[in-house]
């Protein structure tokens, strides 16, 4: 039996990352066996992403992220999905549609070197005020250079586009408004989400690639 794979999206200081950890808790309490990852990954290929990531940048950023991926596909995320797992990832192929836009790539080649990538079984976006998002990101002692490079308001902007431009690629996906919502409301909702789709149930090759 397969696994089931959730990607989780959204701007900096969403709340990817804590919504994350609570969905992996949640769903391990409900019996099921969960692998939490995220990119760019913990690979030594990931780790040297995220210690070069100021001096990197445009092409070469790109192609590195998409090298990782594909590492991060082949070596972790499927291994866990063929032990029947439910992996969940905190940014996926959506966020280099966003980050590396930003750092001024056209969508078209962004899209170049990741359209091998296996679709989630269902991305979640997580939007929230980007005035709030802000405040988040003006508590962080230190900000990334995407990070300084973007706004709330126009990471919310890219990734609706990315959404659009992925739902036209059948990729399924469903948008989780998080204002107003405390962590716990927040993975509530995402919950609902995917019992809406019957996750457990259907069930059918839950990676399909495309």
């Amino acid at each position: 039996m397969t696994g089931i794979f959730i990607a989780i999206e959204g701007p900096n200081g969403v709340g990817k990352s804590t919504s994350a950890r609570l969905l992996a808790t949640r769903l391990a309490m409900r019996g099921h066996s969960v692998h939490l990852t995220t990119e760019p990954s913990c690979s030594r290929l990931g780790a040297l992403i995220r210690q070069t990531e100021a001096e990197l940048s445009g092409r070469a950023l790109a192609l590195a992220v998409a090298a990782d991926r594909a590492a991060h596909v082949a070596d972790e995320i499927e291994p866990a999905l063929a032990a029947g797992k439910v992996v969940i990832s905190d940014r996926y192929l959506p966020s280099s549609l966003v980050l590396q836009r930003l750092d001024g790539l056209p969508l078209a080649e962004i899209w170049r070197y990741n359209a091998f990538v296996p679709h989630p079984f269902l991305t979640l976006y997580l939007e929230e005020d980007p005035a709030v998002i802000a405040a988040r990101l003006k508590e962080r002692q230190v900000l990334s250079r995407l990070e300084q490079a973007g706004s709330p308001s126009r990471e919310l902007a890219l990734y609706r586009k990315a959404y659009a431009f992925l739902g036209r690629r059948r990729w399924r996906q469903a948008r989780i408004d998080c204002r107003g919502l405390a962590p716990d409301e927040v993975v509530k909702a995402m919950l609902g989400r995917i019992e809406l789709l019957n996750l457990w149930e259907r069930n059918p090759s839950s990676c399909s690639r495309s």
